[in-house]
């Protein structure tokens, strides 16, 4: 009998490994393939499938975080630039308390997307460096992580100001 498997580019789910990376793992009762880069299949016939909850609880946090800096906005009467900064250390205090990686195991791109992650990073990398470093692995590591998100923003919002007038 010939078993075809639908290609994830990541575990669609927590996986009980049984051994080596390579071979066959079972989560609730559903069979997945794993190759020798990571990659994990699951059946095509309907089975392995645990995406909808993970997508469901992806937009639910996703969501709440969002309502979180729209209240801040609203009602709190901030300014963007108060909410964005507020939001990036909320993410920050989070990852430095381990908080924001279990998180991001439960609700994957609903808490990697909004701002928050971006403290996240920053914190993250600066933990990692300073284990290794000490002081300096502290300044190095935040932009270590973040240096490609922060010099794409730059680069990008260079072009928008070459590319479009300004209303003011």
């Amino acid at each position: 009998m010939i078993v075809k498997f639908q290609r994830f580019a990541s575990p669609p789910c927590t996986i009980a490994r049984s051994g080596s990376n390579i071979g066959y793992y079972r989560f609730r009762g559903n069979d997945f393939l794993a190759d020798m880069n990571g990659r994990f299949y699951s059946k095509l016939d309907g089975g392995g499938n645990c995406m909808l909850p993970m997508f469901f609880w992806s937009f639910v946090i996703g969501g709440f975080i969002c309502v979180i800096g729209q209240l801040l906005l609203d009602v709190a009467k901030l300014t963007p630039g108060h909410t964005l900064s507020l939001l990036v250390v909320i993410g920050a205090i989070l990852d430095g308390f381990g908080l924001y990686e279990p998180l991001i195991d439960f609700a994957g791109a609903g808490v990697t997307i909004p701002i928050t992650s971006f403290g996240n990073s920053l914190v993250h990398g600066a933990l990692q460096e300073a284990e290794k470093h000490g002081i300096i692995g502290v300044l190095t590591g935040m932009f270590e992580v973040t240096s490609s998100g922060i010099s794409a923003a730059i680069i990008f919002a260079f072009i928008g100001a070459l590319l479009f007038k300004s209303k003011g």
